[in-house]
């Protein structure tokens, strides 16, 4: 999937299915990406981390490891994996509109 159509924009995707462009996320794209890539509907919780994740982004231009987003949510790693089963560097820093992590396969 390189693209994904939300409202009247066409919002372009690497090959990872992460935005090419951090500038493009909004709440319907997150919308759009956590239902199309991971069949997801967005609960309170996942909201709530991907919130975190794009402030965290923002104020320090980084994504946060997943310790630290489990510390400082009160997230267990567990949760994390049952909300994004793809894996929360996959899934939920894809769905927050972050770039694909160095780390992340």
């Amino acid at each position: 999937m390189n693209e994904i159509i939300c409202g009247q924009s066409v919002i372009k995707l690497d090959k990872y299915g992460f935005l090419e462009n951090v500038d493009d996320w909004n709440e319907e794209v997150a919308l759009e990406l956590a239902y199309i890539a991971d069949n997801l509907f967005l609960s309170d919780e996942h909201w709530t981390l991907i919130r975190y994740v794009r402030k965290f982004f923002i104020s320090n231009g980084t994504t946060p490891m997943l310790r630290r987003l489990s510390s400082e949510t009160g997230y267990t790693l567990k949760r994390l994996y049952e909300l994004f089963p793809q894996g929360p560097t996959k899934g939920l820093y894809r769905i927050a509109g972050m770039q694909k992590p160095a780390n992340c396969s």
